[in-house]
């Protein structure tokens, strides 16, 4: 990736220096991680690019998690508990279309 091959540059790499090594470590890390690199991205677009919630493909995932009948399978198997004891505390959670209602 791009970013691996600028820190190799001992140019960039000063100016990536912060005073902190830890935090200059977590930067490197983020920067050189492909994933975390395309999830940013997809984020921005996700949120900047305008589209309906059936163009997004939302309709669909909630349409098939109403059609389902076995609501303590679904519950079984797409509890995070994690994210459950968070919505628990914070039910404005519940909003996010990934957090089970």
């Amino acid at each position: 990736m791009w970013a691996e091959e600028a820190l190799k540059d001992p140019e960039t790499a000063k100016s990536l220096q912060t005073g902190n090594e830890e935090f200059d470590q977590l930067v490197a890390v983020v920067l050189t991680g492909g994933m975390i690199v395309g999830a940013a991205i997809a984020c921005f677009l996700d949120n900047t690019i305008p589209g309906t919630d059936k163009e997004r493909g939302m309709t669909n995932y909630k349409d098939a998690n109403k059609a389902c009948s076995d609501k303590p399978l679904l519950k079984k198997i797409y509890y995070e508990p994690g994210i459950e004891l968070l919505a628990q505390r914070f039910p404005m959670l519940r909003k996010l279309p990934f957090v089970n209602n």
